[in-house]
């Protein structure tokens, strides 16, 4: 009961602090959802991979800046509130055709590499107010140099994760 109420506490500072930021309507059930999940796993035990979490809020002020200016942000001076680098990690913004790649490269091999990626979907109803997005997040662990490099040049496909990542979280598939 007590695990269930700290998510719900969570999830409920997110959505307000969404709301703050005038964010909020970025947000679909199904991401806050996985917000909630996702922070839960990472925070129930004290050894766990914090700086992780970078990706998924990368993939919400990338999908911000594409709302504000019709395209993704290529650098990560664009995106605002993110504390990049980090001790075990370096960040990466890769703009493809399709969307846009977020990698967390870590500085460690011992460190899983995550990746997230935003891609926007087909709406029926024209302007950027009206876009819809589908996301994937990826993990790997012990990734090889030449690995890393395949990830970070290897092209955007809705709905998969690139290379031998696994997929966490997906909602761009088609």
């Amino acid at each position: 009961m007590v695990e269930g109420q700290n998510k719900g506490k969570k999830l409920k500072f997110v959505c307000n602090l969404l709301r703050v930021a005038g964010w909020g309507c970025l947000l679909s059930w199904s991401g806050l959802l996985f917000l909630s999940t996702y922070w839960g796993t990472q925070t129930s035990s004290p050894n766990k991979n914090r700086e992780g979490r970078n990706i998924p809020i990368m993939n919400i002020e990338q999908r911000a800046f594409y709302i504000k200016t019709g395209k993704f942000a290529n650098s990560l001076e664009q995106l605002g509130g993110i504390r990049v680098p980090t001790e075990k990690y370096d960040f990466l913004i890769k703009v493809g055709d399709r969307g846009v790649k977020n990698i967390a490269i870590p500085r460690n091999r011992k460190y899983k590499t995550f990746v997230g990626i935003v891609l926007p979907k087909q709406s029926k109803i024209k302007g950027l107010e009206n876009v819809e997005f589908g996301e994937i997040f990826c993990q790997g662990c012990g990734l090889s140099a030449p690995e890393l490099e395949a990830i970070k040049n290897s092209e955007i496909i809705p709905g998969k994760c690139p290379g031998i990542l696994s997929e966490i979280y997906n909602t761009a598939v088609e």
